[in-house]
């Protein structure tokens, strides 16, 4: 079955291209064709997407290399074959060098086939090549621009402890000389970055462990002599077939997160006496933090109540709460009462003070809130006034 080839014949003599067309045709080729002999006729037909270019090396108003240049200054990769009877090997070599695929003489046709097909499959490499060597480069662009977009300091090292790359975030955490990071060598930069550890011992045992365990994966916070705690986290880098080429580190400075939820526990400390229900959620109100005061007004201990849903634990109108949290949310605060149950399922009015906490970039991350059961609340009110008076 033969082949549909697109052909562009650049040729001055109809009964010369009429034996390459016979030669393709033998070669099992069924060519859609187009002569022209002239630069102007040449130039018009150079988009239409033809799959391959003969043509003349000479021609009385045109000549093949003239074509050649044209291809090429268009960025046109199509196989470009120079068919002659006057070319000699001083023409050829120089046309190669010129850009073109190849050449049959005129006297030698029965060539042509084999090296028609031999130039296509060249041809289909080579756009191959090109579209996996742009995809490698976009997805280059892509992950250094992931990399300096982060918020993370990110140290890429591989199997050889070799620095293969890095972001500025990660110089700006550690505040590492950038001539220490242009020799691509790990051993310098962990030996600076412990200078700068409470503990240097303990994270230089945690490196060495990592790399004898080359599959495993970790996180643990770094306490710095200045203060400032990072969330460390590392991660082989492994191919499909399993084999390791190295090691991910990012580090996250979390000291504001640290510090809020610290300021967090001693609030909670002071008010652990209380009547009140202070606990804190994350925004899909998983409970974190669950006081004395929850635990009396609730029923639910600390250890049962702790990462269970606060929705699941208080049974409550569950409309109400949702528009609550919704106005929390968008205000950053939300005061209001609540009809509730506790675990044995007693009724009780709360009085709901809510405050959104966010992480250190601005996102919300928890909602802190202190709840007081109404009656209570009043009751106690109503002996202090007698007492009073």
């Amino acid at each position: 079955m033969s082949t549909k080839l697109k052909v562009l014949i650049l040729e001055d003599l109809p009964a010369d291209a009429e034996l390459v067309l016979h030669e393709l045709k033998h070669g099992g080729y069924e060519p859609e064709w187009k002569r022209v002999e002239t630069k102007a006729d040449f130039l018009a037909e150079l988009n239409q997407g033809w799959e391959i270019v003969l043509a003349d090396y000479s021609l009385p108003l045109f000549d093949g290399l003239q074509a050649l240049e044209l291809l090429r200054e268009r960025g046109l990769d199509i196989p470009f074959i120079l068919v002659s009877g006057t070319l000699g090997e001083d023409n050829a070599v120089a046309a190669m060098k010129a850009g073109a695929s190849n050449y049959v003489m005129k006297d030698k046709l029965a060539r042509l086939g084999p090296v028609v097909e031999r130039e296509l499959r060249e041809a289909v490499d080579r756009r191959a090549h090109k579209l996996a060597d742009e995809d490698l480069k976009f997805s280059n662009a892509m992950l250094a621009t992931q990399q300096e977009t982060s918020i993370d300091g990110i140290l890429v090292v591989n199997a050889d402890d070799k620095i293969v790359s890095y972001n500025r975030r990660f110089i700006e955490l550690w505040a590492v000389p950038p001539e220490l990071v242009a020799l691509k060598d790990d051993k310098p930069v962990l030996q600076f970055v412990t200078t700068k550890l409470a503990d240097p011992p303990a994270f230089l045992e945690r490196v060495r462990y990592l790399n004898a365990h080359q599959q495993d994966t970790s996180r643990e916070e770094l306490i710095l002599k200045d203060g400032r705690v990072f969330d460390r986290y590392s991660a082989p880098m492994v191919g499909a077939d399993g084999h390791y080429y190295g090691r991910v580190w990012n580090f996250r400075d979390i000291t504001k997160r640290k510090q809020a939820e610290e300021q967090i526990r001693k609030q909670a400390a002071l008010l652990d006496a209380t009547n009140d229900a202070i606990y804190v959620c994350a925004l899909d109100h998983t409970v974190r933090y669950w006081n004395r005061g929850a635990e009396r007004l609730y029923g639910w201990t600390s250890a049962e109540a702790l990462g269970r849903k606060f929705t699941d634990l208080v049974i409550m109108e569950l409309a109400a709460f949702e528009l609550a949290h919704a106005a929390l949310l968008k205000e950053g605060a939300w005061t209001g009462e609540l009809k509730q149950l506790n675990k044995a399922e007693q009724s009780l009015v709360s009085l709901c003070r809510w405050t959104l906490l966010r992480e250190e970039q601005g996102q919300p991350e928890k909602v802190l809130a202190i709840n007081t059961d109404i009656p209570s609340h009043r009751l106690l009110n109503q002996t202090r006034l007698r007492n009073h008076g």
